[in-house]
């Protein structure tokens, strides 16, 4: 027995003696904020922020405390009381290292980017090497959208810190984009391209480079469009006038399109043009149907972001078989909105005047527009749809009618960056009189399918596209009901 005993007496000396030696009576709070100190390290923010509790409340006026449980607080985004215990710390202290940088972090994580910015700036003057002030006092004017202040601290650091290389690069290359130095910005993107460590911000800056490019597109004063291509239609129709005036015949032929636009007028705020946009289809066989419109025009915009306003007025005359068809005036207000990022929507009025040459049937229309696209899956699918409702007078009455109208198209991005297509369309149309020879009142159903591929051919400007659609119209007398399909393969130059 007392050879036992004296084990254990022994065994509880060791244990004490260990426990004295980690935490020590004069200075317990300081054993306890080692190993939050450990922890927090190693990023079990759970266990520092126990322990950083544990030596607060044993030693209350230690500003290094709190200050490591503020840290610990707002990396677990628990900012009320981060906040609170970052600024007891420094009330007691502020010449605790780090601890104004801490304090600057919390202002900036809870959006008082005016705050932070002061801070950081402080830390920077205190000490010029601090590159994370610098960074970050960048991102507080860029989140202000003081770009041009962003942009000159984003470069300061991008060229000392290979940590904060790649990301200022890119956000001074944003910063950049929204003053206007495209070509400062390109430089940019392209230097996160060749160093980037980060996958993904090499990604977005490749969407940079390329909106750069759209940027410089739509500040051109001009652009050009021109299509030319076979289309085999085994029911050919009057197009793109929508006279449902059928054959039941098919037929090839050749359809061109050119169009063209100048700005005038060509600021980021407003915009003033022109336009002329010519269309011609040429038949193997039913000349007759032979289709060619010119479209003129003339266009304003006024931007206020995320909102534009646009007006035009599109005088249009047709001639079908060498002889004149049809002349048209429409004009057409319509307003845009920027949903978010990846998203738009439009809503628009338009009014048109018809005037047929060698029939009876002029007359007018209103349509209401409303259309909505957006992309997904970081651009790789687009999607676009459109709702609408027409109503068409005229001095035929067998041609008035109320019409809903609704499309959804759907644009994916497929490797070696070929874009395919599908499209469905839907229209319900309701006559406004009983039909002068058939004695009812017509009522159709037309419903609309397609799909598409296309892929740049030798040059970025030129695509090839492959096309197939399926129209059927069903209605409520058979003498209206039909349906037809057509192929078609272009060549599309875009400038």
């Amino acid at each position: 027995m007392p050879k036992r005993i004296s084990c254990i007496v022994l065994t509880a000396a060791v244990i004490l003696c260990f426990a004295g030696r980690v935490f020590p009576a004069d200075a317990s709070g300081r054993a306890y904020y080692d190993l939050g100190v450990f922890a927090y390290e190693d990023g079990d923010y759970e266990a520092a922020e126990s322990n950083f509790r544990r030596a607060a409340a044993l030693e209350p006026d230690r500003p290094d405390y709190l200050h490591y449980l503020g840290k610990t607080l707002l990396k677990k985004k628990e900012y009320r009381e981060a906040g609170r215990r970052l600024a007891k710390a420094f009330q007691m202290d502020p010449a605790v290292p780090g601890l104004m940088f801490d304090l600057a972090l919390f202002h900036y994580e809870t959006e008082d980017y005016e705050v932070a910015s002061e801070l950081f700036s402080e830390v920077s003057d205190r000490d010029p090497d601090n590159e994370a002030a610098i960074y970050f006092i960048g991102l507080c004017l860029f989140k202000e959208e003081r770009y041009h202040g962003s942009a000159r601290y984003f470069s300061q650091v991008e060229w000392r810190s290979p940590v904060y290389e790649s990301l200022a690069a890119y956000y001074s290359g944003v910063s950049q984009v929204k003053i206007g130095g495209l070509d400062e910005a390109e430089r940019k993107f392209n230097h996160v391209l060749k160093s980037g460590t980060s996958e993904k911000l090499v990604k977005h800056a490749g969407r940079w480079l390329k909106a750069i490019e759209m940027i410089r597109d739509s500040r051109r004063p001009y652009s050009l469009y021109a299509s030319v291509g076979y289309v085999y239609d085994d029911n050919i129709r009057l197009e793109p006038l929508d006279e449902d005036i059928y054959t039941d015949e098919a037929d090839g032929f050749l359809r061109a399109y050119l169009s063209g636009s100048y700005h005038f007028i060509n600021h980021d705020r407003f915009k003033l043009g022109a336009g002329y946009s010519h269309y011609q289809t040429v038949h193997q066989e039913l000349s007759e149907y032979d289709l060619m419109g010119s479209i003129g025009g003339i266009y304003t915009k006024l931007n206020f972001h995320p909102y534009s306003i646009g007006l035009s007025y599109a005088p249009s005359y047709y001639r079908l078989d060498g002889e004149s068809y049809l002349l048209r005036h429409k004009i057409s207000p319509v307003l845009t909105m920027i949903v978010d990022q990846k998203s738009i929507a439009a809503l628009s009025y338009g009014y048109s005047i018809n005037d047929y040459d060698k029939d009876s049937n002029d007359g007018d229309s209103h349509e209401l527009l409303f259309d909505w696209a957006a992309s997904f899956a970081d651009g790789q699918i687009k999607i676009s749809w459109t709702i609408g409702y027409e109503d068409v007078d005229s001095d035929n009455t067998d041609r008035e009618y109320e019409q809903l109208k609704t499309g959804l198209k759907t644009v994916f991005r497929l490797p070696l960056d070929i874009f395919f297509g599908l499209e469905g369309k839907y229209y319900n149309r309701r006559y406004d009189h009983v039909d002068s020879t058939a004695l009812f009142k017509r009522r159709d159903l037309k419903y609309y399918g397609g799909a598409s591929i296309s892929r740049s051919l030798f040059f970025e400007w030129l695509d090839l596209k492959l096309e197939a659609d399926y129209t059927k119209n069903d209605a409520n007398h058979l003498s209206y009901d039909y349906e037809k399909t057509a192929v078609s393969a272009f060549l599309e130059a875009k400038y």
